[in-house]
């Protein structure tokens, strides 16, 4: 069969034939940049970009080519948030630069306009002079997962410090330059969260005689972490502004949970009151949250719903104002009542301690039976008395501490859990055959948790510290079946079998030092079982 072609086929054939350049120049072609226009009418709400630390230095020129650039990116993709929004703030993170093009990626978190809500996006693009390319954009980003790093035990001297100034009737004594709070809003653009931040920072000063407060430009993300990372005496802390689980606003860039994710002791947040007035702070993934608790507050209070503007500044300054009066609420109740008064019913969480405020000094401690060591001398030593049965002891000087048996794993970890926390008082409930043995820091509790990177980097073998986790307010003693238990609801603690006042006093220390965790060292029959916050 013939096969009889158009002129128009013959025609396309022969000239790619005779121009084989131009059929891969076809392939190739180069992605058109797209200019920016000067038409396109930048929104005023749209703040310039904040940089984020960079490697790369960028000349002035380049740094307003970039945030003309990054304006204009949120201004034609993201139209509705902007108009959604009561402030947008870009910013942006140089990746790198070839010649004269700068790659950028730029978060920008657009911040409600009738609640305390932040919403974020994302924006990957390249910028040279007055052109960029937008290589991708995300509507709604989530950061990615980080494993939260567990800092370091707190000061004993911050812990006492704290601790002192609590339980005195009326706190406002000097104490140095230290606040003692600290109430602060990024947001000027909602009069009601300067006035009741305004209001607060006086209930604050009433009741410490000093507090710190930022608003607006002053609430820097700078400016607010010194504050919880080196203030020794904050006792508490009070946010109004946007939010979301992962992060709460500042007048510059936000404080993300990576921010709080650090070994580094946050001195301020130890043992502080903190109540976030900022949207789902307080809901699963709850980053943000777990990022603080891991800092040991003493209580988390934030948001797990939306919250009004307005309504929910109302119940900050309410819940200060029942939880410092003359004669308070318990945080608990306060908060019940702030939010029934305004209407917000269940829009807050509440975490860690519930009770007062203010403590009251503690005179139901019984007498305790206590041996006190110095912890510099804590070292593990063998007994080799019954060879070849040799037996693991850990001693502080010539004083024995624990018997481990012939398990060398358990002393040490023993013996650097003692180190770690300073531990100089080992104490027993119910000697002989103690059902309970604790140990104090300079007559408070241990806090936080024992790190198992300062043992296991050289001892990879050695063994876990098992924990139970319970709640303070809930411990008590009980008869159960004939036995004299401490135990939170259904967990049992302690068991003290028929001695019914020594499982009394054992209830009554866990809750004078507020301990929060029950561990041991080497179960089953564990050699060493101590308690921490």
């Amino acid at each position: 069969m013939r096969t009889i072609r158009s002129p128009i086929l013959n025609f396309i054939l022969v000239f790619c034939l005779v121009s084989p350049g131009w059929a891969a120049e076809l392939q190739t072609a180069p992605v058109k940049p797209l200019v920016i226009k000067p038409t396109v009418q930048i929104n005023p709400i749209i703040r310039k970009i904040t940089l984020a630390p960079s490697r790369l230095a960028l000349q002035t020129l380049e740094i307003q080519q970039l945030d003309t650039a990054t304006q204009q990116l949120v201004t034609q993709n993201f139209a509705n948030l902007v108009a959604g929004s009561v402030s947008v703030l870009p910013q942006v993170t140089v990746l790198g630069k070839e010649g004269n093009r700068i790659k950028a990626e730029a978060l920008v978190f657009f911040l409600a306009k009738d609640t305390y809500t932040a919403r974020i996006s994302r924006l990957e693009y390249d910028v040279e002079g007055d052109t960029y390319i937008l290589r991708n954009k995300v509507d709604d980003y989530v950061p990615p997962v980080e494993a939260i790093k567990v800092p370091g035990a707190p000061s004993p001297v911050t812990a006492k410090a704290k601790l002192d100034l609590r339980i005195i009737p009326r706190i406002a004594q000097p104490q140095g330059t230290d606040p003692l709070a600290l109430a602060n809003a990024p947001c000027i653009e909602f009069p009601s969260a300067v006035q009741h931040t305004n209001n607060i920072h006086n209930i604050f000063l009433q009741a410490f005689g000093q507090a710190e407060k930022k608003i607006g430009p002053e609430s820097t993300k700078a400016a607010v972490l010194d504050i919880l990372k080196n203030n020794t005496h904050l006792l508490a802390w009070n946010y109004i502004g946007h939010g979301n689980p992962y992060l709460i606003t500042q007048w510059d860039t936000p404080l993300c949970s990576s921010d709080f994710s650090s070994p580094t002791v946050f001195s301020g947040i130890f043992d502080a009151v903190i109540m976030l007035t900022s949207c789902n702070t307080c809901n699963y993934p709850r980053r943000l949250g777990d990022a603080i608790m891991h800092h040991l507050p003493r209580t988390y209070i934030a948001g797990n719903k939306l919250l009004p503007v307005g309504p929910a500044d109302g119940v900050a300054e309410d819940f200060w104002k029942y939880t410092l009066q003359i004669n308070p609420l318990t945080m608990a109740s306060a908060i019940i009542a702030a939010e029934n008064r305004h209407g917000l019913a269940g829009y807050y969480c509440l975490f860690g301690y519930s009770g007062t405020f203010i403590d009251k000094p503690q005179k139901e401690l019984p007498a305790e039976d206590c041996i006190p060591f110095d912890p510099a001398q804590v070292r593990l030593t063998s007994d080799t008395s019954h060879f070849p049965n040799i037996r693991w002891l850990v001693v502080s000087g010539t004083q024995t501490l624990l018997d481990c048996g012939t398990r060398k794993d358990v002393a040490q970890r023993a013996a650097n859990i003692i180190s770690f926390y300073k531990m100089d008082r080992q104490c027993y409930v119910g000697h002989p055959n103690a059902p309970m043995m604790y140990y104090t820091v300079n007559g408070l509790a241990p806090a936080g948790a024992f790190p198992v990177s300062v043992s296991m980097l050289q001892y990879p073998d050695d063994v876990q510290v098992e924990t139970i986790a319970f709640n303070t307010l809930n411990v008590t003693a009980t008869n159960v079946g004939g036995s004299w238990k401490v135990v939170d609801g259904p967990i049992t603690l302690l068991d003290f079998g028929t001695m019914e006042a020594q499982a009394r006093n054992a209830a009554v220390i866990i809750r004078y030092y507020g301990f929060t965790h029950i561990c041991y060292v080497g179960r089953p029959n564990a050699p060493m079982m101590y308690f921490r916050k």
